[in-house]
């Protein structure tokens, strides 16, 4: 399972950027433009993908793709 991959390719499917275009750097809000209700929304779909479950108050923490890649990676405990 590729992690990373299947990351991009959630927000892929939601914004419609190709993988390749989608930087760690991107901010959910202000440049891929997912409002924090639907951020919510997102976040559900990944935790169903990838079969985790994110705590409440480490939501608060995902600003950026790099941010939720790193805590995706540390909760299934993969070293990048």
């Amino acid at each position: 399972m590729n992690t990373e991959k299947e990351l991009l390719e959630l927000i892929s499917e939601r914004t419609g950027y190709k993988t390749d275009e989608i930087k760690d750097e991107f901010d959910f809000e202000h440049d891929l433009n997912i409002s924090r209700d639907e951020f919510v929304e997102f976040i559900t779909s990944v935790e169903e993908k990838l079969k985790i479950s994110f705590a409440d108050e480490h939501l608060g923490e995902i600003k950026t793709v790099g941010d939720l890649k790193n805590l995706t990676l540390d909760h299934l405990g993969v070293i990048s």
